[in-house]
């Protein structure tokens, strides 16, 4: 759930602040300290949008609450403007509870009531300073990034990266291996690999569905971790038809009996131009061994596309493109995030291994095809 991440990590948390205690099932109240007589606005946040349910005017003691029917469980916010406002979780007939400082409101909010609102607020403070931490390493990197002598400096900020990313990644799991059916763990599990980390995907993905199988935000989850779960290795990979440079088109399904390396790239993706010759070396060698490549391209321009595969030397008759750039139907169907993006697969059409590059790549085809 992408909006949710995205939401907590570029916006930070959201506040809750309300009106003169309106009915309705659920209720927030909170005490918002330095924001006497400021307007704070109580929002939905939804799969698609931020919706306005209610707004306020904070009390001169700091004190605005808000009252909503809810029927099912939901992230909202306290939004005041976009660097103070606070995440938190409601559920049919929750009475929480928010005290905070205005304008730090995402370091200083504590929501009582619930839980997943406990949870949500440690992972949130942790993501916001680990994002700090990395923007100022990434300062510090492209500063220096051109200067002499810099290659242990740099090495050095690339390891700490590293180390913070781990530290978030390992938090996470902890969350969802301890709390695998918790709604909270729906804000953060998108910073997961989907590749490396998909039973963490299909662990959550188990345990919501019995909790909230009508829940919104669940069952675009469930959607997402089903197409992750048709690319998995074993499962038949789906088919491409799409036009050939002469325009007639090209079905993956009619290369069965080889393995495949189905290459999704593009003439002005710079990395994929990078690893073209690789590709090129893997097509030479294996070949005559039942071996071949299918290349998908991403680009706009016939003309761009075709003069790629020329100077790149890309040699094998399977080359296919829609020209319809990210809006390819391939994109979806591959669940393509970026590229170059590989996915090999047997003589039978089924994944075997997805993202490999290189000696990795070479090793994998050497295991399968040298028996």
């Amino acid at each position: 759930m992408k909006y949710i991440i995205n939401i907590l990590l570029t916006l930070s948390l959201l506040v809750v602040a309300c009106s003169n205690k309106p009915a309705g099932n659920t209720q927030i109240s909170a005490k918002l300290e330095n924001s006497s007589g400021k307007k704070v606005v109580l929002q939905h946040l939804t799969n698609s949008a931020i919706n306005p349910k209610d707004s306020a005017e904070v009390k001169a003691n700091g004190e605005v609450s808000f009252g909503l029917d809810i029927t099912e469980i939901g992230f909202y916010r306290l939004y005041f403007d976009k660097n103070s406002y606070v995440v938190f979780i409601l559920s049919p007939n929750d009475k929480i509870t928010i005290e905070g400082k205005f304008p730090n409101l995402m370091q200083t909010a504590i929501i009582k009531g619930s839980n997943d609102n406990e949870q949500l607020r440690k992972g949130s403070l942790l993501m916001q300073s680990n994002f700090q931490k990395s923007d100022s390493l990434q300062k510090i990197f492209q500063a220096n990034q051109n200067s002499p002598n810099n290659e242990a400096m740099l090495a050095n900020l690339t390891q700490q990266y590293e180390s913070l990313m781990k530290s978030e990644n390992d938090f996470i799991k902890v969350l969802i291996d301890k709390y695998p059916d918790s709604f909270f763990n729906l804000a953060f599990i998108e910073k997961l690999d989907k590749e490396n980390d998909l039973e963490y995907f299909t662990k959550l993905d188990k345990g919501l569905q019995t909790k909230y199988p009508t829940s919104e935000y669940f069952v675009a989850f469930h959607k997402n971790v089903s197409e992750l779960m048709k690319l998995m290795p074993g499962s038949t990979a789906p088919e491409i038809d799409l036009p050939g440079v002469d325009g007639k088109n090209i079905k993956l399904s009619s290369l069965k009996g080889n393995v495949v390396l189905i290459d999704f790239w593009a003439s002005w993706c710079k990395p994929c131009r990078m690893e073209n010759p690789n590709v090129v070396k893997m097509y030479n060698r294996f070949k005559d061994k039942n071996f071949t490549v299918f290349s998908v391209s991403l680009d706009k321009q016939k003309e761009n596309w075709v003069e790629a595969i020329s100077k790149d030397n890309l040699t094998w008759p399977n080359h296919c493109s829609d020209l319809a750039f990210w809006s390819s139907a391939v994109v979806p169907l591959y669940n393509i995030q970026g590229i170059p993006l590989t996915v090999l697969i047997d003589k039978e059409g089924k994944i075997i291994a997805k993202n490999l590059r290189g000696q990795e790549l070479e090793k994998k085809l050497e295991s399968i095809l040298n028996k």
